[in-house]
């Protein structure tokens, strides 16, 4: 899968985090995604 379309899930993923909840910490987002949080400040 090239970068940009994991780039675009993960944003995706993040989006529907966040309507689910108002607010998540990146640790949390991080382990969910399976990335690291410095990886989630770059897409963020």
């Amino acid at each position: 899968m090239p970068v940009d379309s994991k780039k675009a899930e993960r944003l995706k993923l993040i989006q529907q985090a966040l309507q689910d909840q108002s607010a998540i910490h990146l640790r949390e987002m991080a382990a969910l995604l399976d990335v690291s949080e410095m990886t989630l400040r770059r897409d963020l």
